[in-house]
């Protein structure tokens, strides 16, 4: 239909949003002409299995003020998990609500090398050769995929079956993991620079950078390792049998995990004991915060899908475009957290407990109350 309102959308975590966020919104919108941008957002936790800096909903105020029309949770079940979950998730998300587009940032702005790697199995003889060093399967997969583009090309598969079309942005600046700050510096750059007391304002749109620094300034924020002992004691009291059951963990890593989280004293130097060639620093993250969020096999099996879209903020001026979403969603849109408790199964307990436990990392202890998922009011700007 001519009228019909045409969605891009956007699968991100912004932590914190900065100007490579701003830009890459900024040039979807002009490549496709869409009429509004929808987020699906990590919540509380991220994908590399760390604490987000600040709320879900201070980060999705920062999107909205910045260049988002919508701001969906992705579920920390589909949002703590490896690539291809996390891809799978967000894209089962933004498909459920209509989006025509999904668009995302790479190495070259080309979709074309991407689509061939997206339709090639690993190189079987590169992939045993890996293995064979001791490497994981993600490490050794890795490495035959083009730098940095291992969420796009997880992206690309994740659209099979669906009418959604993939649109990328030649990625410019910081890569995920570059440490330089910057005008263009990567959300990495920017935390670790948080954490050293340095000025992030050029490396972000002004807009956000006063919602981070009201953030910071009432404590609201995460310090580092504010959350180990949480993470260590819950991991101590499962034991192997209960390690054994988070998704991530196999081939014998719940002893190894064990051993060091009863050997050491924070996060960090468990991560650095259980490291090793077959288990990459990320992978041995998120396990660890599966584990302190109850995050378990079986779950993961029961829901494969997000059974629901909860909004946490949006733009005035896009009401027309939220009603025309909710209107053709295939999952129920939901704006309140109360009603997702009764309705939202598994998949919204799990994120009232990371929503809690997140709140307990806070550096002011006043704010460090649970049950938010049921009190926050929509970002509404």
């Amino acid at each position: 239909m001519s009228n019909e309102k045409r969605l891009l959308g956007v699968i991100c975590e912004f932590d914190p949003f900065h100007n490579g966020h701003a830009r890459l919104l900024k040039l979807l919108r002009e490549q496709t002409g869409c009429d509004g941008i929808v987020c699906a957002m990590s919540g509380s936790f991220t994908q590399r299995g760390e604490a987000a800096i600040v709320s879900k909903w201070a980060r999705a105020e920062m999107a909205l003020r910045c260049g988002a029309d919508m701001v969906f949770e992705l579920p920390a079940l589909f949002a703590v998990r490896d690539a291809a979950h996390f891809a799978r998730g967000g894209v089962q998300l933004l498909a459920a609500l209509g989006v025509e587009w999904l668009g995302f940032g790479s190495e070259s702005g080309d979709l074309r090398p991407l689509m061939a790697a997206a339709d090639e199995e690993p190189d079987a003889q590169a992939l045993r050769a890996g293995l064979a060093r001791g490497e994981s399967f993600a490490r050794a997969r890795g490495a035959i995929l083009p730098p940095n583009d291992t969420l796009a090309v997880e992206y690309l598969r994740a659209l099979r079956g669906t009418n959604v079309r993939p649109v990328t942005v030649r990625r410019e600046g910081g890569g995920y993991h570059d440490a330089a700050l910057g005008t263009l510096a990567s959300a990495t750059a920017i935390r670790e620079a948080l954490r050293a007391g340095k000025d992030v304002s050029d490396a972000m749109p002004h807009a956000a950078h006063e919602i981070l620094t009201q953030e910071i300034a009432r404590g609201a924020f995460q310090p580092p390792g504010a959350l180990d002992r949480v993470m260590l004691a819950r991991l101590r009291l499962m034991g192997a049998e209960g390690i054994e059951r988070i998704p991530e963990v196999s081939e014998g890593l719940e002893n190894r995990l064990l051993r060091a989280t009863q050997d050491c004293g924070s996060r960090q130097a468990a991560l650095g004991a259980a490291k090793c060639k077959r288990y990459t620093w990320a992978r041995l993250s998120r396990a660890m915060t599966q584990g302190m969020l109850g995050m378990e096999k079986a779950m993961c099996s029961r829901v494969t899908e997000p059974p629901y879209a909860r909004l946490l903020g949006f733009r005035r001026e896009a009401a027309e475009l939220l009603h025309a979403a909710a209107g053709r969603a295939k999952i129920p849109v939901e704006t309140r957290g109360a009603r997702l408790r009764e309705t939202g199964g598994e998949t919204f307990a799990l994120e009232m407990r990371a929503t809690d436990l997140w709140a307990l990392g806070c550096a002011d202890e006043t704010q460090r109350a649970a049950c938010r998922d049921l009190t926050e009011k929509l970002a509404i700007v």
